[in-house]
């Protein structure tokens, strides 16, 4: 067994020098001989007109047969890529492109031959004008404040509106795009956000093709304020109408940023001299808040209102 085992290891660089020589010689002599063989190859359109957009699916791949070297098909297949090209400039709305061997574009010092076009044998080829609009854009935006926190207001855009191109058909029946749809939870704070615009197509695009989303977040506070003066409108000239109390208290809740802004003379708290009725003394008032204010209490939540007939004059 020894003896073997040193028969085999004796001058074994030599002997695997000649098995890798062996190899390479073979390797070279089955890359000379000529073979046959499909691959699947890129399929593009080349040379659209201007204004003009592709509305047909096309295979994005051909079925080609080759033939040529090994060496030369190996490269083909893993290195260097071939495609076949079908040159569509003449075409204005629609052709059933046959597709052939001579479309088929081969990467410089290849020696390789296509025999045939396996598939597809035609492509269909149906193109629109190009067509183009400024549309809304209207955000699907989720948002779910920290507690504590509101959202005061709407969600913005910017920019509100972009340009959509695509073809007539779809174009025509587009009123507004939308934001691709995001949901923010816990928020405590503002935040800006970049959100691509959703395509309901894939022959339409945006220009831009992403908005900047605003997300405004503030602290939910409470304010009591005092003497808002109670105003009724309507009151014809020929009477003069006294509320009592003139005065009221408001206790509001909603965002801290617009509860710090707020003074008795920009809440408008009041009546319409139309709902008077003669046998009716007490009334409860309306009051109109900002966006993102709610109303807490109002005290007194009645007034009193009392009618004069001023003498003509």
């Amino acid at each position: 067994m020894k003896t073997l085992l040193q028969r085999l290891l004796y001058q074994w660089k030599i002997k695997l020098n000649l098995l890798l020589l062996a190899i390479l010689l073979w390797f070279f002599v089955v890359n000379q001989q000529v073979y046959e063989t499909e691959m699947q190859v890129p399929l593009v359109l080349a040379k659209m007109k201007p204004n003009k957009i592709l509305v047909s699916d096309v295979p994005v791949t051909a079925q080609v047969k080759f033939s040529g070297p090994g060496k030369d098909l190996l490269i083909l297949r893993y290195i260097q890529h071939p495609r076949v090209e079908l040159d569509i400039h003449t075409i204005n709305y629609f052709y059933d492109y046959p597709v052939r061997t001579d479309q088929v574009v081969l990467p410089p010092g290849m020696n390789v031959t296509p025999l045939a076009v396996i598939e597809p044998e035609t492509v269909k080829v149906i193109l629109e004008d190009e067509y183009l609009e400024r549309l809304p854009v209207v955000p699907r935006i989720e948002v779910t404040p920290q507690a504590g926190y509101m959202v005061p207001g709407r969600v913005t855009l910017d920019p509100e509106s972009v340009l959509v191109v695509g073809p007539r058909s779809l174009m025509r029946r587009l009123r507004k795009v939308e934001t691709e749809e995001r949901v923010f939870v816990g928020l405590n704070k503002s935040r800006d956000e970049m959100v691509p615009v959703a395509r309901s197509s894939k022959r339409l695009r945006t220009e831009p093709e992403q908005v900047r989303v605003h997300i405004p977040i503030d602290r939910i506070g409470e304010r009591k304020i005092s003497r808002v003066p109670v105003q009724i409108s309507r009151v014809p000239r020929s009477r003069r109408a006294i509320i009592e109390p003139s005065t009221v208290t408001v206790r509001v809740r909603g965002a801290a940023g617009r509860l710090a802004g707020l003074t008795a003379d920009s809440l408008l708290v009041g009546l319409s001299y139309r709902d008077w009725k003669p046998d009716q003394r007490e009334y409860a008032p309306f009051i109109t808040l900002p966006p993102g204010v709610e109303l807490v209490d109002l005290s007194p939540s009645l007034v009193r209102v009392r009618v004069e007939v001023l003498e003509p004059r």
